[in-house]
């Protein structure tokens, strides 16, 4: 959360910015067990509601949340 806190301080109040993101779906892991893409790299995992809940958290407004790898 403290990198999430980092960009939001530089935003700031600008209302134009959009913040993309793109993070693995541990949704997908589980379902699928595909453990074979849990990777050391990747520090963390969400799904769609806790990752809306940890941008909202650190004072963004969540506008859209999309799946897109592999439909």
């Amino acid at each position: 959360a403290q990198f999430l806190q980092t960009v939001r301080r530089a935003v700031g109040d600008r209302r134009d910015v959009v913040v993309f993101f793109e993070l693995p779906d541990v949704m997908r892991v589980l379902e699928e067990r595909a453990f074979w893409d849990i990777y050391y790299e990747h520090c963390s995992y969400f799904t769609l509601g806790s990752l809306a809940r940890l941008f909202r958290s650190t004072g963004f407004e969540v506008t859209a949340l999309d799946k897109a790898y592999d439909g």
